[in-house]
């Protein structure tokens, strides 16, 4: 017991206290719920800038992960295939990739075949702005751009339709 009360300290710890880890251990829905997505300008990888203001009048999907993240890879192949269905749809799937350069990025991209958008987050403002305490960390968007629900871990298209089909067609 002792050694798990420990851990649960040390973790409480490092994480300085996160809302994200406040919010989940209390019961509480995070500070940027219902709160319109800071449409941040992020870098792609092919040198242009885009936002998800670009978005606007969509649902997004947004998936905020890691090239060095065994989880993040994994849900590559999900997610592509989630992309071309959900496009169809009149959903847009966003990857964003956090503290990381492009060189790295653009390598898995293409090793991958990945052909929905990746922008680029080196100074993590979406990891701060969403309060990511682990990658990947999913955010669903409405077409409002306000943030409607998020959760981390691997990507599980059955929750995303779930959460897609709750929101209002307008």
């Amino acid at each position: 017991m002792r050694f798990w009360l420990a851990c649960f300290a040390l973790v409480f710890a490092c994480t300085g206290c996160h809302t994200g880890i406040r919010s989940w251990l209390l019961g509480q829905k995070p500070a940027y719920v219902g709160k319109r997505d800071p449409y941040y300008a992020l870098d792609t990888v092919d040198g242009g800038r885009r936002s998800l203001a670009a978005y606007r009048g969509k649902v997004v999907v947004m998936t905020i992960g890691a090239t060095w993240c065994p989880p993040c890879r994994n849900e590559i192949p999900a997610l592509e295939q989630y992309a071309s269905d959900a496009a169809a749809r009149g959903i847009a799937l966003v990857a964003i990739d956090t503290g990381e350069a492009a060189a790295p990025v653009r390598a898995l991209i293409t090793k991958a075949g990945i052909r929905y958008p990746v922008l680029l987050d080196p100074d993590q403002r979406y990891w701060h702005y969403y309060d990511v305490t682990a990658i990947p960390e999913t955010v669903v968007l409405n077409r409002a751009g306000i943030p409607v629900k998020a959760f981390f871990g691997e990507f599980d298209r059955a929750t995303i339709d779930r959460i897609v089909a709750s929101i209002p067609a307008s």
